[in-house]
């Protein structure tokens, strides 16, 4: 995710939409420097983020991340916490952290 989908995603969603991101990462380790950056674009944009961890106490698992310009309160979500760097188009070492969340 980069910087510039962040830009286009924001553009198209309404002042009261919620975007629902359904990803594969962590809470922990090098799976968490994955969930910051897929999460970047999105909280470079929105104020609010919000997590649900399938599997919270392993590295890799199901996370399904929110984010909105209003207060998000779903039952069973926490705060997303922080932010990762934001990468752009023209440089985004995706593969690269993706392997080191797997492997």
């Amino acid at each position: 995710m980069t910087k510039e989908y962040g830009d286009r995603i924001n553009a198209l969603l309404e002042d009261d939409g919620v975007v629902a991101v359904n990803m594969i990462a962590g809470l922990r380790s090098h799976c968490y420097e994955l969930l910051k950056s897929i999460s970047a674009p999105y909280q470079n944009h929105f104020e609010y983020a919000a997590r649900l961890a399938r599997f919270p106490d392993s590295t890799t698992g199901n996370v399904i991340a929110l984010f909105s310009h209003g207060q998000l309160d779903y039952l069973g979500y926490s705060e997303l916490g922080e932010t990762g760097t934001l990468y752009t188009d023209n440089f985004v070492p995706s593969e690269r952290l993706q392997s080191a969340c797997i492997w």
